[in-house]
Formats: structure tokens, C-alpha cells, sequence
């Protein structure tokens, strides 16, 4: 898994909470970082959070999905309006959560879209 978030202490209780039961391949600050990471590493699931600088988490999950369409991508928001539920789901998003929900779905997802399935937080649905 290779998780990008431009916030360290986020950063860093993602890692602390995911590295229990999945395998942590890379951490990065920027969607620039994520895109070279994850070409670089192939990781089985991509956790990125949406609002990054440069470029973006959806940006970002776009161009990884034209180079790698079996890429299975989990954005992090703190924003909840469907329309970027959507917008996240058509640029190709395994899954959509939100970030202070992340503690407790957060592995509930990753296991949902390695399973093959969409994972959107429940709030959302």
C-alpha cells in the first residue's frame, strides 16, 4: 500500500493505524511523489487524500488510472459533497472516505476494493 498526504501528522496516524494489517510500501507529501511511487512500486492499493498541492488527489488518480487502469485507488476528503463523490467515481476511485471517518473504515474499505468492489463512506451513500 502507498498511502500520499501532504499533511505529516496525518500522514503518520495513517501509517501507525494501516501498518497493523497491510503492508505500507511508501509514504509520500504530493501527488507528484504518488504518481513516481506508484509506478515505481505497483502497490495493490493506493490510499491519497484528495486536497494536495501541485497536483491533486483526483488529478493525481486520473493520470495513475491512464498508466495503470488496474490501479485501485481509496481518496481521503474532508469534504462531503456528492458531487465529488462522483467526480471521484468516474475518474476511476475503488473508493471514497472520509477522513474522520478513516479510523474506522478505512480497513473496512481497502479489504472491500481488494475484494473488487467500491467502497463509498456510508454517510455519503
Amino acid at each position: 500500500m502507498l498511502i500520499a498526504d501532504d499533511h505529516a501528522s496525518v500522514m503518520e496516524r495513517l501509517v501507525s493505524l494501516l501498518e497493523k494489517r497491510f503492508e505500507i510500501v511508501g509514504a509520500v507529501a504530493n501527488g507528484s511523489r504518488l504518481l513516481e511511487e506508484a509506478t515505481r512500486l505497483r502497490p495493490d492499493v493506493v490510499v491519497t487524500d484528495i486536497s494536495m498541492p501541485g497536483v491533486n488527489g483526483i488529478e493525481a488518480l486520473a493520470r495513475l488510472k491512464r498508466a495503470h487502469p488496474d490501479a485501485r485507488v481509496i481518496l481521503l476528503t474532508m469534504h462531503a459533497e456528492a458531487e465529488l463523490v462522483h467526480e471521484a467515481l468516474r475518474s476511476g476511485a475503488s473508493g471514497f472516505v472520509m477522513k474522520f471517518s478513516a479510523g474506522e473504515e478505512l480497513p473496512t474499505a481497502i479489504d472491500e476494493v481488494m475484494q473488487g468492489r467500491i467502497y463509498v463512506t456510508p454517510s455519503l451513500r
